[in-house]
């Protein structure tokens, strides 16, 4: 009984969520007879609007009041000045509005710097009620969504503007000639819309975590829910969005999480691919204003524009910083002095755009920063270091093309970087390969990359693993562990090497589970955690999908009754991400923390915090900051060692031995024949006083072999 109840509840709640954002997509589309792409973007502004509102001091509650009359406001602006001019084709008011979406969407990306924003909930915590917890703030989404969808229902079909809507709809010739203005009427209603959608996003945003992608991970259910319910009534697409809500929280309890969205898409769209219905939706679609032509600008030609701008807010940080933009793209920083030999090429291919940029961002600063250190020394050998950067953009296409540049334009003499495995695979080939160049990866990952002349400079799973799971079992005492993942390869081997150590340890797995990267809705999954008795989750989930994670984790109390949550990749930038109680006794294994208080560690974030004075941008250890560092001086010590000669194979000889006397967190060194490096571990847990939240290094091991290769 009480799993049903909570079944129940956890229904209801995520389709009240599904209800929220489909109410002004479905008013739009019944009313106007056209899609709205840019809905998504609608949700998102409701969603910025209580963020500013908080970041400011107003509170929470301002924002969400703030909202609706915000981003209707938006919405009016909008229609009177571009969408009016759509009406007359219905594809090409698609394509309009899509791009107006990306605009919306690239520009608060900008604003936010690529970060994730997490937002407090303005009445937080559970009640309790026959021994079951239900979150406050859901239950309060629910009753707005009640209270809205009466509201909404009554005012267009017990008003007067009700009935000339609904007059408008069914024949807007006959409405005008009665002497309806259904231009204002059309502004109106998208106005109505718009508001609906900020509304969402207000109440919505303190759930999940505020990201320039919040609106996206809704939009093609919303469509789904409005095409099953069908445009033309107020109660089509609400109970689209019923039906689609269900299956989307119910599936994940019978099924598992990466088939949910699969079937929910094929259920909902009759074996029919949701872009195929969408388009022969709008295709169809007979409700056309008389309109005097239609936007004149593309949506390709839009999506460029916001392309440019959102690299040039990166572009403004790297030339304060003293870079040069190249003739050909790219960008160059050239040493203050000169060589008879030239400047040694330093290639660094990392995310300056995209949703990778926070950790490419710290990763080209650090990259600076070391080289700068060395050129203040005299260079290597007296010979300079000139850094050339590539924008590898979070996308493996795009990086391959930039990559390409630093091996055959700008004949660089190695190259760093890359943040995922799946960018790690997609540039290694052109670098060195194809390229003969040597390259060094600075992250940690999932292990088992053994390419000649491609080194590893990050942690790889046996130091993360083989320290931090006996400690949580031996010295914690927990010995059932459940793995909530990302469904992509780090987490997958991962995990196989976390399950040996924990079985080899006397403990067990209870469930390994595997989501889309922006689940947005976990429930079942909390459910198997409190049914299988899990004492400790071990957890590889990523943005987007990390932040619900966590907080319906939290609200089910598990961390309250004893559990323990552990991530190996949570450094000081991740502790922005939640509410500081979210994170209270989170553990983590890292090559570096900012609280490890060895002398040269402290002056390296002294001297990083003055170079770059109140960064967001930190030095840290889980974004690859550390192993950026580490390769720029395994780089230098292999030059010297080398006598000065650059060619791979001499450079790759000398760095297979390189060993370094000090780094952030201690020194480190490679392992011979085995491309992966020595260096100390730590494990730290977080701890949260008066709203903030800091990492207490409790445990080191020194020179922990990577075991790789």
């Amino acid at each position: 009984m009480d799993f049903a109840i909570k079944l129940a509840f956890d229904i209801l709640a995520f389709t009240s969520v599904m209800v929220l954002i489909v109410l002004g997509l479905g008013v739009i589309a019944s009313i106007m007879g056209i899609f709205n792409f840019a809905h998504g973007e609608l949700v998102l502004l409701g969603a910025y609007t209580v963020y500013l509102s908080d970041e400011y001091g107003l509170g929470t509650w301002s924002g969400v009041i703030a909202a609706p009359i915000v981003v209707g406001l938006v919405g009016l602006v909008l229609e009177r000045t571009i969408i009016k001019r759509f009406y007359a084709v219905p594809i090409i008011a698609m394509l309009g509005t899509y791009a107006i979406g990306l605009i919306i969407r690239e520009i608060v990306r900008g604003l936010l710097g690529g970060h994730y924003k997490s937002i407090p909930e303005p009445i937080s915590g559970a009640f309790t009620v026959g021994g079951l917890d239900f979150s406050i703030w859901r239950t309060f989404v629910i009753a707005t969504t009640m209270v809205v969808i009466a509201g909404s229902w009554l005012l267009l079909s017990k008003t007067s503007v009700g009935l000339r809507v609904r007059g408008a709809l069914e024949n807007p010739m006959l409405a005008r000639a009665c002497g309806i203005s259904t231009a204002r009427l059309y502004a109106l209603t998208f106005a109505l819309g718009a508001a609906l959608a900020g509304l969402a996003g207000a109440l919505i945003v303190p759930l999940y975590q505020l990201s320039a992608d919040i609106g996206i991970r809704f939009l093609v259910q919303a469509f789904l829910s409005v095409m099953l319910g069908g445009v033309g009534t107020f109660e089509g697409p609400v109970l689209g969005a019923v039906a689609v809500g269900a299956m989307a929280a119910g599936l994940p309890w019978v099924v598992i999480p990466v088939l949910a969205d699969p079937l929910v898409f094929h259920c909902a769209g009759g074996g029919e691919a949701p872009s195929a219905r969408i388009y022969h939706c709008g295709a169809n679609l007979e409700k056309q204003p008389n309109t005097k032509g239609v936007l004149k600008m593309s949506a390709t030609d839009q999506a460029r524009g916001i392309t440019r701008r959102h690299f040039l807010n990166g572009a403004s940080a790297l030339t304060a910083a003293g870079w040069v933009a190249g003739f050909t793209g790219g960008w160059v920083l050239r040493p203050r002095w000169a060589h008879a030999a030239g400047p040694i090429k330093m290639g660094i291919a990392t995310d300056i755009t995209g949703a990778i940029a926070p950790s490419g961002n710290a990763n080209w600063q650090v990259a600076q920063f070391a080289v700068e250190q060395i050129n203040t020394a005299g260079g290597i050998l007296g010979q300079p270091i000139e850094l050339y950067l590539e924008d590898t953009a979070s996308d493996p296409k795009i990086a391959v093309g930039n990559v390409r540049k630093l091996i055959q334009d700008r004949k660089v003499d190695v190259v760093l970087g890359g943040i995922t495995s799946a960018m790690r695979q997609a540039i290694k080939d052109p670098i060195v390969n194809r390229g003969r160049t040597l390259y060094i990866y600075p992250q940690l990952y999932e292990g088992q990359e053994c390419t000649k002349f491609l080194f590893n400079t990050g942690p790889s799973p046996a130091q993360q693993c083989d320290r931090l799971i006996p400690y949580i079992m031996k010295t914690l005492g927990k010995k059932r562990f459940a793995m909530p993942s990302a469904n992509y390869v780090w987490p997958q081997l991962l995990n196989k090497y976390a399950r040996k150590v924990i079985e080899s340890n006397g403990g067990e797995v209870v469930f390994e589970e595997y989501y889309p990267l922006d689940q947005a809705e976990y429930s079942a999954t909390i459910s198997k955690i409190k049914e299988g008795k899990v004492d400790c989750v071990f957890n590889t989930v990523i943005p987007p999908g990390l932040q619900p994670f966590v907080k319906q984790l939290y609200e089910s109390g598990f961390q309250k009754n004893g559990g323990v949550l552990s991530c190996v990749y949570y450094d000081e930038n991740l502790l922005n991400y939640h509410p500081a109680n979210e994170m209270e006794g989170l553990i983590s294994c890292l090559d570096y923390f900012q609280a490890v208080d060895d002398p040269f560690s402290q002056k390296l974030q002294q001297a990083y915090a003055k170079k770059f004075p109140d960064t967001k941008y930190l030095f840290t250890a889980g974004s690859a900051s550390t192993g950026m560092y580490r390769g720029v001086k395994f780089y230098e010590e292999a030059v010297k060692a080398t006598g000065g000669k650059l060619g791979r194979e001499e450079v790759a000889a000398a760095l297979d031995s390189a060993v370094l006397k000090e780094g952030p967190g201690g020194g480190a060194a490679m392992v011979p024949g085995h491309y992966h490096a020595k260096m100390n571990m730590y494990i730290a847990v977080c701890k949260s006083e008066a709203g903030k939240t800091r990492y207490d290094v409790i445990d080191k091991a020194d020179m922990v072999d990577p075991r790789e290769c």
